[in-house]
């Protein structure tokens, strides 16, 4: 192949795969922010057979009588929003995920419950005895919790 030939082959080259770049890069869309009710993830039926009996949660002010503040814990989990069909059903199973991981770290740590959970997602803390907070993308939801690791009477 002569010079000129090679260079208009890479700038064919460069001209196919542009496009196909920018379909998969694309812009991103920006994540929204659901409000979503605390009681529907911990009286569903997921959370009766695979959340935590053991440990206790209290959300945001909940009175609670602390023995002993353990230490503080935070978790991050997603989950597929299965291309946006349904954020709401993903969002509580995020929770219930998150909800788990705060139980396995307490029971770690050797506390009986997690006192003070708020939702912290992308860094921002939002505290409700009722509700949480999940961020949904185009293919994922996320939910972030933080609080405090307690043994409570």
């Amino acid at each position: 192949m002569n010079r000129k030939t090679l260079g208009l082959t890479a700038v064919c080259l460069a001209m196919a795969v542009a496009p196909m770049q920018s379909a998969t890069a694309g812009p991103r869309v920006e994540d929204r922010i659901m409000t979503m009710s605390i009681q529907d993830v911990l009286s569903s039926p997921d959370y009766a057979a695979k959340g935590p009996s053991d440990i206790k949660f209290y959300f945001a002010d909940q009175p609670v009588t602390v023995k002993q503040v353990v230490g503080p814990v935070q978790t991050s989990r997603k989950s597929s929003n299965y291309s946006g069909n349904n954020p709401p059903k993903a969002c509580r199973w995020a929770m219930l995920s998150a909800l788990i991981a705060l139980a396995e770290e307490a029971r770690l740590q050797g506390g009986n419950a997690v006192v003070g959970i708020k939702s912290n997602y992308r860094n921002v803390e939002t505290a409700s005895r009722d509700t949480f907070q999940c961020g949904v993308g185009g293919l994922m939801v996320g939910v972030a919790l933080k609080g405090d690791i307690a043994v409570v009477e």
